[in-house]
C-alpha cells in the first residue's frame, strides 16, 4: 500500500487574485488490499474530517473512491492543506494498520484442502 500526495497552488480571481491550495490524495493498493479493505467494510468510511470551502462541504470522500480514483481538497492556506496532508497520511496508516493485521491473519487466504480417506 502507498499513499501519493501532491499540493498544487493556483490564483483565483480576475482583480485580486486569491492564492488557493489543493491537495490531491490516492491510496494504491494491492488487489490483495483492495479486497482486505471490502471484507473489512473500510471502503464505505470517509477518511478526512469534513469541513467547509467557498461554501461547499469537502472532506465526504469515502475509502472506495481514495483508492480508485484518488480525490482532491481545496485549501484556503498552506496551513490548511498541511494540516489535511497530515490527516491523509493518519488515515492511510490505520487503514494499512488493520489491513495487515486481517491479511497477516490469513483470514483473507482462501485455502482448500483435499483429504485422502
Amino acid at each position: 500500500m502507498q499513499l501519493k500526495i501532491k499540493r498544487e497552488e493556483s490564483s483565483r480571481g480576475l482583480i485580486f487574485k486569491k492564492k488557493e491550495y489543493v491537495v490531491r490524495t490516492q491510496l494504491l493498493v494491492s488487489e490483495e488490499e483492495r479486497e482486505a479493505i471490502k471484507i473489512l467494510d473500510l471502503e464505505s468510511k470517509t477518511f478526512v474530517t469534513p469541513y467547509e470551502h467557498d461554501g461547499i462541504t469537502w472532506g465526504n470522500d469515502l475509502v472506495s473512491l481514495w483508492a480508485d480514483k484518488g480525490t482532491g481538497f481545496p485549501c484556503d492556506s498552506i496551513l490548511d492543506a498541511t494540516e489535511i496532508e497530515n490527516e491523509v497520511k493518519e488515515s492511510a496508516k490505520l487503514i494499512k494498520e488493520n489491513v495487515q493485521a486481517f491479511i497477516d491473519s490469513g483470514a483473507a487466504t482462501e485455502t482448500e484442502e483435499v483429504f485422502e480417506l
